[in-house]
């Protein structure tokens, strides 16, 4: 008896995985996952583009607009994944610029590491 209630609840489970994965969506071979994993390329400004208020090379101060103490670096611009961070007030070099939407964003190199912060994150005071 035992045996046999085994062998329903296996087959049960079969069913129950075939249908999960039917109303999954897409099935994916491992190449396609990976090419959606893999963050696009960030696009550059280029000089056809209007200027940005900074440029390569230059150093400036960071800040928080919400006046919190820490500022975080996103891995690419617009998006909300963190890659390092730094207290306001930190000097750090801009190290590549672009525009995503509108928006200047400007990838630093400080000691809290490397990433991108958006203009509202520049202390435009002096």
């Amino acid at each position: 008896m035992n045996l046999r209630k085994s062998v329903i609840w296996l087959i049960a489970l079969l069913v129950l995985t075939a249908l999960a994965c039917s109303q999954a969506g897409e099935i994916l071979t491992p190449e396609e996952a990976t090419a959606r994993a893999l963050p696009t390329a960030t696009p550059t400004l280029t000089a056809d583009e209007s200027a940005t208020t900074y440029a390569i090379g230059d150093v400036v101060t960071i800040k928080d607009p919400g006046g919190g103490f820490l500022v975080l670096f996103v891995a690419e611009p617009g998006t909300s994944t963190v890659s390092g961070q730094a207290p306001r007030g930190d000097q750090v070099e801009i190290i590549e610029v672009t525009r995503v939407n509108g928006v200047e964003w400007y990838q630093i190199q400080s000691p809290g590491g490397v990433g991108w912060i958006s203009l509202d994150h520049i202390n435009t005071d002096g």
